[in-house]
């Protein structure tokens, strides 16, 4: 993995949401906890049985990696989090990245 200063990181998480939608994506799908990752975005997302949270990295081949994860509840009494990974598409080009969320999900990126 390429190590990114802090500025490129934002910039790639930015330019992430920027190709899923923008603005229209994050009120669409009710994004929320978004955050930038070494290589990518990461972000939750209520109104799926499925999966609730994404993690999309930036490769050095200039695509794109999604991982898909259902994240239960804290168990009061473990202090555990469960977490299932439940899906994962590799070498995605930008343009793809809209219709593997929506297809995964059910939730629209857009009007």
């Amino acid at each position: 993995m390429a190590k990114y200063t802090d500025e490129e990181k934002m910039n790639i998480a930015s330019e992430i949401i920027k190709q899923m939608g923008g603005h229209k994506m994050v009120v669409m799908t009710g994004a929320r906890n978004i955050l930038a990752t070494d290589s990518g975005v990461q972000f939750s997302f209520p109104g799926c049985k499925k999966a609730n949270k994404i993690v999309i990295d930036y490769t050095d081949m200039d695509l794109y990696t999604m991982k898909f994860y259902k994240v239960g509840r804290l168990n009061k009494k473990t202090f555990d989090i469960p977490v299932i990974k439940v899906s994962e598409h590799e070498n995605l080009y930008h343009d793809m990245l809209k219709e593997v969320f929506e297809k995964e999900t059910g939730l629209y990126t857009s009007l």
